[in-house]
């Protein structure tokens, strides 16, 4: 994290991104932008739906050009530490966690209609290994708009992110009960860190042991964020 780095401007954001792997490209530029934000971003990582490990990003670099203050507005910026976050669960979640996929459902959530797409998307397993430590690699619904679906009593609904899953062999309520517990271990200080953005600031996320996501807003702002993600091997369009 580099807090307020007064003399960045766009160009210099990318030629240091860019020393840190090979951008993944958005269309015919390397930067996504965000202007608005109007709800929480549930924990996650980047790259989640990818079915090739190598688009998977390595790092992920980020640019407050300007910014509301989360202090006043909401919004803080959350980044965990998913070895610890792993280590912190109890042996039994660990046992689950270990031999069951998250399932996702109506994936991407800006394709489809609010609580009313069910179709499957795609598992992922819900525990990695990142240099032989293993570590969390899923999801986290917030809690805060998440309830078993009306129509699928197997499924959790996220408000949040206007989609749906579920934990391998069990039904809404028990992955409800789980994903509950996950996020009151995670949310500890020393794993999961609050930073609430000024303008100018750089952050540069490992996205192969960090989640990330953003806490709840009081409205909707107007903010400008840039986001370059890196993969460790250049992108081809043909693998």
């Amino acid at each position: 994290m580099l807090r307020n780095a007064s003399e960045v401007d766009i160009s210099k954001f990318e030629s240091l991104s860019y020393r840190f792997g090979f951008p993944l490209p958005y269309g015919d530029t390397n930067i996504k932008t965000f202007t608005t934000i109007h709800n929480e971003n549930e924990l996650h990582y980047d790259g989640i739906s990818s079915d090739n490990p190598r688009k998977v990003p390595r790092i992920i670099t980020f640019y407050v050009e300007d910014c509301p203050d989360p202090k006043e507005q909401g919004g803080a910026f959350l980044i965990t530490n998913c070895i610890a976050g792993f280590d912190v669960l109890p042996s039994n979640i660990k046992d689950i966690l270990r031999v069951t996929k998250q399932h996702f459902y109506g994936y991407p959530y800006k394709l489809k209609y609010k609580k009313e797409i069910l179709e499957w998307s795609f598992a992922i397993p819900t525990v990695g290994i990142f240099n032989g430590k293993e570590l969390l690699r899923m999801h986290i619904p917030s809690g805060r708009s998440t309830v078993i679906h009306s129509k699928n009593k197997d499924l959790v609904y996220s408000g949040a992110h206007d989609l749906c899953f579920r934990l391998e062999g069990l039904n809404g309520q028990e992955s409800i009960e789980i994903y509950d517990l996950i996020r009151k271990k995670i949310m500890e200080k020393r794993i999961t860190k609050r930073i609430m953005f000024e303008k100018g600031d750089l952050l540069i996320v490992d996205n192969k042991k960090a989640f990330h996501g953003r806490e709840f807003v009081k409205r909707p702002q107007s903010r400008l964020l840039h986001r370059i993600q890196l993969l460790e091997e250049k992108f081809l369009n043909d693998n």
